[in-house]
């Protein structure tokens, strides 16, 4: 063996296992310069970029850019009963339901804005779900279905608790009230009644689901950057 080729060698087997180990919020500096993939969590679908800040115990905080979403809002008396009424709707639009006719890559996770009731032991029965459409589409296509409408998310920061299983309206409120329970222990500034829950997997995965709530940093606590 050459001694060009034994140096190679010697400097990857101390490189990659550093590099294997880096923080996400490094992987994700990284994926800027696209040396780095997405999030494992996101699969094989394309999924919001964003920036880990900070990891703690109980929750990340994240900076997510500005980004396209198509939405619908679904009035139910149950989160289980709104959710399939809302994909339905957003999949047809993926599927070529717009005015090209365009089948889009269908994107994760499925969002899903809540607000809270008074004694946060509920939601009001009124939720608006969404699909982030990819940066690589040049012209959206407007959607044909009266139901569904194209928006603008401005660049937010979020507190972002990470819970498994299926989601349901029970533990999406158990998950988010007990994130505000620790963010208000530590003085963190955060809107008290909207919501963002979002499901990254298809309801046939049954094992390692990965579902979020998000709770929107205000105030100082919004202006926090990488």
């Amino acid at each position: 063996m050459s001694s060009a080729r034994t140096i190679v060698l010697l400097i990857l087997a101390v490189a990659l296992p550093a590099c294997l180990a880096m923080p996400r919020f490094i992987k994700d500096d990284l994926s800027v310069q696209g040396i780095q993939t997405q999030p494992d969590f996101c699969g094989d679908s394309e999924c919001p970029p964003f920036k880990l800040v900070k990891e703690t115990d109980n929750y990340e905080v994240r900076t997510y850019d500005e980004e396209k979403w198509v939405i619908t809002n679904v009035t139910d008396s149950f989160y289980t009963v709104a959710y399939p009424k809302a994909t339905t709707r957003l999949l047809k639009y993926f599927k070529g339901q717009n005015d090209k006719g365009t089948h889009l890559n269908i994107t994760t996770p499925t969002v899903s804005y809540l607000e809270l009731d008074d004694d946060r032991k509920g939601t009001k029965k009124a939720y608006t779900f969404g699909w982030f459409i990819s940066r690589h589409i040049e012209e959206i296509p407007k959607p044909t279905d009266p139901e569904l409408e194209i928006v603008t998310y401005p660049e937010t920061t979020r507190y972002v608790r990470v819970f498994g299983g299926y989601a349901s309206e029970g533990n999406i409120v158990e998950q988010a009230v007990a994130l505000q329970d620790v963010l208000s222990k530590e003085g963190k500034s955060f809107e008290p009644k909207g919501l963002l829950a979002a499901v990254y997997d298809a309801p046939q995965k049954l094992l390692n689901r990965h579902n979020e709530v998000h709770l929107f940093a205000t105030g100082n606590d919004a202006l926090v950057s990488a």
